[in-house]
């Protein structure tokens, strides 16, 4: 999450052309109004649905943005924040205080790189403990004599650990 001083916001009464050199760091910002109270969130992908619509950059930014925003409270968990995201269906989540200013801003990336790679850490551990539990020492076959002629040839299969027959064929 960006928060504090590095949160870019954009306002209301932006142009969308003056956002770009923004939307070159991050992927979307907060919009907030005259009071600096966050109002809704503009994505790069709105702009560029602009373009593809043959629509102009100097529109204004509360033209194309989503609105309302949907917020959460700077202590929320990421449980709950990661709930929301996909509930609302919206790749961002501004982080606000109680006057509804922004304090940083949530992306889907933040909350789900960190759960994915645990999960991927925990996987890889669980896997490494499971070939180890279920894995047979490796066998090989000795050929020996057998006791009931000392003529007759008998294979046995044994472990590299125990030198004593696991099966005699």
């Amino acid at each position: 999450m960006r928060s504090a001083d590095a949160v870019l916001t954009a306002k209301t009464s932006e142009r969308l052309e003056d956002l770009i050199p923004k939307l070159n760091k991050v992927s979307g910002l907060p919009v907030v109004d005259a009071n600096s109270r966050v109002i809704g969130v503009i994505s790069r992908k709105d702009i560029i649905r602009v373009r593809r619509a043959e629509g102009s950059l100097r529109d204004l930014v509360e033209e194309h943005m989503t609105a309302p925003a949907v917020t959460v409270g700077p202590k929320v968990s990421v449980r709950n924040a990661a709930k929301t995201m996909l509930k609302q269906k919206i790749r961002r989540l501004p982080v606000v205080d109680r006057n509804g200013k922004a304090l940083g801003l949530l992306s889907r990336s933040d909350i789900f790189k960190p759960l994915l790679k645990e999960d991927y850490e925990d996987f890889l551990e669980k896997e490494r403990v499971s070939s180890r539990a279920s894995s047979s020492p490796p066998a090989c076959i000795v050929q020996g004599s057998g006791q009931h002629s000392p003529h007759s040839q008998h294979l046995w299969l044994t472990t590299q650990q125990q030198q004593q027959p696991v099966h005699v064929l």
